[in-house]
């Protein structure tokens, strides 16, 4: 909070909503946390907890902007490829809230805000835009498409130049610069802040004097012109020189300042640039069109609606997202110009898509972060890819005849594996379950530690016998018999996704299992206190504690009991499933992992981590296989063990010089292997 205050009053061209959404996410996890402590049953999933952060991105796009319904369609676009029917409700009513909750809280804390209106009211008329137009609409949709991808494709590898140390301060210095209001700041209208530059830029009336707008009225006051001429002391600035000169200079730092290490959001920079490019494409229209579309007796051309269409469809194109639209609804509280909006945002959405990832996942891909992209529609390597070519071979399994120390031993060497598969033998292989890591542990845990419990015993009936004997050695021996006894088992699973951070408390209760790993040190613990001569231990108290480590030996070689343990039914696919259904089935399901089968038979696992190194480059090269499929293996196989034989029209085709070399060579070969065989009978 501290950091985005000073951050924005700064006066880098930075937006709100990226720490918006963070504060909200963690507001989250920690409800999350709460409610999963209370009830586990129903709060800890990790389906749950994916809406819990999908309702609070929409809370934070709601904040910003006072856009409920905006902000849960932004949030879905944004933060999910599939979202359930059922969070919607909740997604709004959150929304909702927190819309309803800002707008209040600003009517006491500004003067100006006395209504609880639209955060840039716009007085259009319904007739403001001909059918004509839409042409215009459609032309200024593909530039902003083309200058999104630019925008991000261009941030992206700004980070390469990026040093945390005099970047910050350089960047501050050049902005301030470039800003000053007596300086390069006249012309850019460096003295103003974004929401007022919106403002401006969405102005119903006209900046220039053109035939129309002279006649109907439509001049804008001299306050807002002097915000774009240079000011009233030399007000000679044109302003087609200040919208673009303001275009080219933001377009740069907004890119430079979202690399900052402060708190920063992207999606109000990109929003004003937009908005300055709509109001120079609007005001070129009317210069070309001075007299309006239809001539002056009609509507004349609007600049400020242009404003309105660019912003929504820049930002569309940088983020991907088409809700956009339906925030800029919202924020103008008008929707005469829905058509030419929705027009725009799609062209521009769509080719942003088609040549660069949303600016989110460009972020994500540039600090290799753990995400699974999406598939965008020009690429159609997934569809060609396999499940087998990207699938790991070596496969940690338990058998039906595993016994407890396998299982011991599996869980300590893997404690990043969070389910392990079940199948009937080493050689058969096939599937008959799953079981997740915190059941196996709690089987161990149930069936070692009663040999744990009886050495406690042993060990107090010791204590008790040994009154007499009150020396720190006793003590430090029956200390480290206990901590010996108590330890924790192994290493406890590291979770693989940021939607297990919430569960906490369940694997606090791992590392609080009996010390199944660290039980065959009870018998060294003994043996290091004889060989140091601190205790003299008799013959009593060893036979006690060997006797139940080999009671706990034999319990650690029987089988497995897997009843009621095993889930029957886990997720499979088959080898020759494409890349892109299973990203699809990953997305949809939620899934972290599926077994991959063969007639029934376990061959291999897919998790997220194969996933994000088979699309890590989908923009550029496509989805990239691990290896080669079955078939493909077999084929290059085949083609080492035999020749193919050579066909009647080959033969034909060939040289008579060429195919008597190759008849010369297979005689040659021939009298060889006939030669070969003579030695061979006569040895």
């Amino acid at each position: 909070m501290v950091g985005l205050v000073l951050s924005l009053g700064s006066g880098l061209p930075i937006g709100k909503e990226g720490p918006f959404v963070h504060i909200a996410a963690v507001v989250a996890t920690l409800i999350s946390k709460l409610t999963a402590s209370c009830n586990e049953g129903i709060y800890a999933n990790e389906t749950r907890y994916t809406e819990m952060l999908s309702s609070a991105c929409a809370v934070a796009i709601a904040c910003t902007f006072s856009a409920p319904i905006g902000g849960v369609l932004y949030a879905i676009e944004a933060t999910s490829v599939f979202f359930k029917v059922s969070n919607y409700w909740r997604a709004f009513f959150a929304a909702c809230c927190s819309a309803i909750t800002f707008r209040f809280v600003l009517v006491f804390v500004e003067d100006d805000h006395v209504h609880v209106t639209a955060y840039y009211q716009t007085n259009f008329r319904s007739d403001s835009f001909f059918p004509e137009e839409i042409p215009y609409f459609t032309l200024l949709g593909m530039i902003c498409g083309f200058a999104g991808a630019l925008f991000v494709f261009s941030q992206r590898h700004i980070y390469q130049f990026v040093n945390l140390f005099l970047f910050p301060l350089t960047i501050a210095m050049i902005v301030g610069s470039l800003t000053f209001p007596l300086g390069f700041g006249r012309i850019i209208a460096g003295a103003l802040k974004q929401r007022q530059w919106l403002g401006d830029f969405f102005n119903e009336c006209s900046w220039q004097k053109t035939t129309g707008a002279l006649s109907r009225g439509m001049m804008c006051n001299q306050k807002v012109l002097e915000h774009w001429t240079g000011g009233p002391e030399g007000g000679d600035i044109s302003i087609f020189l200040s919208l673009t000169c303001f275009i080219i200079t933001f377009f740069i730092l907004a890119q430079v300042c979202y690399t900052l290490p402060v708190p920063a959001g992207i999606f109000l920079p990109v929003f004003v640039i937009g908005a300055a490019m709509g109001r120079l494409f609007g005001e070129t229209i009317a210069y070309c069109h001075p007299e309006g579309i239809k001539g002056v007796e009609h509507t004349q051309i609007y600049p400020g609606i242009y404003a309105i269409v660019g912003a929504a469809a820049f930002t569309g194109s940088v983020t991907h997202t088409v809700s956009v639209a339906v925030i800029v609804f919202e924020l103008t509280g008008q929707l005469t110009y829905m058509l030419p909006v929705l027009i725009a945002v799609l062209v521009a959405s769509a080719i942003g898509t088609y040549l660069q990832p949303s600016i989110y996942d460009s972020a994500i891909k540039v600090k290799r972060l753990p995400y699974l992209p999406r598939i965008p529609p020009s690429r159609s390597s997934a569809h060609r890819v396999k499940a087998e070519q990207i699938m790991v071979i070596d496969v940690k399994f338990f058998t039906i005849q595993t016994t407890y120390r396998e299982l011991r031993n599996i869980l300590a060497n893997s404690p990043k594996l969070r389910s392990f598969p079940i199948v009937t033998d080493n050689e058969s292989r096939i599937l008959l379950g799953s079981v997740p890591r915190r059941k196996l542990v709690r089987m161990l845990r149930n069936t070692i530690c009663t040999t744990k419990a009886e050495l406690e015993s042993v060990k107090r009936q010791k204590l008790r016998a040994s009154i007499g004997s009150k020396s720190d050695s006793n003590v430090g021996f029956k200390e480290s018999l206990k901590s010996a006894s108590i330890g924790s088992p192994y290493p406890p699973a590291t979770p693989t996704s940021l939607v297990n951070e919430y569960s906490k408390s369940a694997r606090e209760r791992e590392r609080n299992y009996c010390g199944i790993a660290r039980s065959s040190t009870i018998l060294s613990q003994v043996e290091d206190y004889v060989s140091n001569g601190t205790r003299s231990i008799t013959s009593d108290d060893r036979d006690d504690v060997n006797r139940l480590l080999l009671r706990q030996s034999s319990m650690l070689d029987r089988p497995v009991d897997w009843a009621d343990n095993i889930d029957p039914a886990p997720f499979q696919l088959v080898e020759g499933t494409s890349l892109y259904k299973v990203h699809n089935l990953f997305s949809l399901l939620a899934l972290n992992h599926a077994y991959v089968t063969d007639a029934g038979r376990l061959v291999g696992v897919i998790a997220l981590k194969e996933l994000r190194l088979a699309f890590e480059h989908i923009y550029s090269r496509g989805a990239v296989p691990v290896r080669p499929t079955r078939q493909m293996e077999m084929d290059k196989e085949a083609a080492y063990v035999r020749r193919p034989p050579l066909s009647e029209e080959y033969k034909r085709v060939m040289d008579e010089n060429t195919r008597g070399s190759v008849e010369e060579g297979e005689v040659i070969l021939a009298e060889l292997v006939n030669e070969i065989k003579t030695v061979e009978e006569k040895k």
